[in-house]
């Protein structure tokens, strides 16, 4: 884990926002919005880790996994627009 996230992890123990959950695990005790799903995944788990492959949704998907369905589905749902262009 990078000194930096290493500092984020104490201070939101510091704080209670993240409290020791059973054994060697913590837990988020309010709603905290990272920097990004690596941050996120890299503070609670107290290493480093990719967050795009480390979350999953309910059906087993990664964050990676669901961002390239959402993009490959707006892409083909997004109306072109003619007058896009320097003016």
């Amino acid at each position: 884990m990078t000194a930096g996230y290493h500092a984020l992890r104490e201070k939101l123990l510091a704080e209670g926002v993240l409290v020791a959950h059973e054994t060697d695990q913590i837990r988020l005790t309010r709603t905290y919005a990272f920097d990004s799903p690596s941050s996120a995944a890299s503070v609670l788990s107290g290493g480093s880790k990719n967050g795009r492959t480390e979350w999953r949704d309910a059906r087993g998907r990664t964050l990676r996994d669901n961002q390239q369905v959402a993009a490959s589905t707006s892409a083909v749902t997004m109306p072109i627009d003619q007058n896009v262009g320097p003016a």
